[in-house]
């Protein structure tokens, strides 16, 4: 980066040794507003002379600097000696585009048209002092779930240059540090804000590939950029919840219903805690092994869920059905088993030995005897 610069043009053939043949471009910053502006003061002069008093016929030409042109004509054909200033000014640069500015500078010498009078030349220069990285930057988790997260963020400033390449991004981190291994989605150029954005495995991610698995811990953050600098800031951390459950499947020998099950690999950031329910999800009973087993003497269905400090997996079911082998009548307001069972024969109260009544499925099965 500079504060001041200069370049010279191309040769201009067929002129004489001695004589001017080129054109220099100079310039200097003469005054400078952080993050606003960038003045310069600049001037072409005629060059390429090696003895004193030998002039050239000047004609028409013009420089263009960061977009703006300045022409000259000088009197169509007018004799100057080496160091002549053709044209000169200044240009405010605002940063508004790209910290750097182009000039080009071409006139005719000798001749008012032909390629071998023309001197001509290009060139970029970079401006010090002008690029000021984006600033308020904030993400919020908004929700996430086993291999997923939804952030929104926003900026208070791309600082500058404002650069029509200016974009903003939303990323889920494997460290606390922003950026590989990671996943993120961008926003469209110049947006100040994103709303709730889900980032998960098809988002694009890094030179480090970043794979979000359940119970994990992860680092959320938002990062900017205005084509010159870029800012960044890593927001806090989540756990993904847990695996669900799946492959649920129950069997039952008579009001003894086992159930077997299968989950996927998980972290471990978390302690989890797996759980059933066969009230609908009011009741939730834990349990440590597979298969587990209970007891019950209804139908319905069984519903399990991994919970952890994070949340619960989504919940997986199965239907089971008890094959009746008891039976079992109301005392009280209290499931009893019935066993002995009377009842009456020929107004004798007599014990039935052998009782078998039909299940669910049309089977008999003995639940006396």
């Amino acid at each position: 980066m500079a504060t001041s610069g200069s370049f010279n043009t191309g040769i201009a053939s067929s002129v004489s040794a001695n004589y001017p043949k080129y054109f220099n471009f100079s310039w200097s910053r003469s005054s400078y507003v952080a993050g606003v502006s960038t003045t310069i003061s600049w001037s072409v002069t005629l060059q390429g002379g090696s003895t004193s008093g030998k002039s050239i016929a000047l004609y028409s030409g013009y420089v263009t600097v960061n977009g703006t042109t300045y022409s000259w004509s000088d009197g169509g054909g007018a004799y100057r000696t080496n160091g002549y200033v053709v044209k000169s000014g200044t240009t405010t640069i605002y940063h508004t585009g790209a910290v750097n500015f182009g000039v080009h500078c071409q006139g005719y010498i000798y001749a008012s048209s032909g390629a071998g009078y023309l001197a001509s030349g290009d060139q970029t220069f970079t401006l010090d002092g002008t690029a000021i990285a984006p600033s308020g930057l904030s993400s919020t988790l908004e929700s996430f779930g086993q291999d997923y997260a939804n952030i929104s963020a926003s900026l208070s400033s791309y600082g500058t240059p404002l650069s029509d390449s200016r974009y903003m991004e939303v990323a889920v981190m494997g460290s606390s540090t922003y950026g590989n291994p990671y996943r993120y989605v961008p926003s469209a150029a110049k947006a100040t804000s994103m709303a709730s954005t889900r980032v998960d495995n098809s988002s694009r991610t890094g030179a480090t590939a970043l794979t979000i698995t359940p119970n994990t811990k992860y680092y959320y953050g938002v990062y900017a950029t205005n084509g010159s600098a870029s800012s960044n800031v890593v927001s806090g951390n989540f756990i993904t919840l847990p695996s669900s459950f799946t492959s649920v499947s129950c069997t039952n020998d008579g009001d003894l219903v086992t159930v077997t099950w299968s989950r996927a690999t998980e972290g471990t950031a978390a302690t989890v805690t797996k759980e059933y329910s066969i009230d609908g999800g009011t009741t939730w009973t834990t349990f440590t092994t597979n298969p587990f087993s209970f007891r019950t003497n209804h139908s319905g269905t069984i519903r399990l869920r991994a919970r952890s400090s994070a949340g619960s997996s989504p919940v997986a079911t199965a239907s089971f059905i008890a094959q009746v082998s008891h039976l079992y009548g109301s005392v009280n307001g209290e499931s009893k088993l019935l066993d002995p069972v009377y009842v009456s024969v020929n107004g004798a109260s007599k014990k039935l030995t052998k009782l078998y009544v039909g299940d669910q499925n049309g089977v008999a099965r003995k639940v006396i005897g």
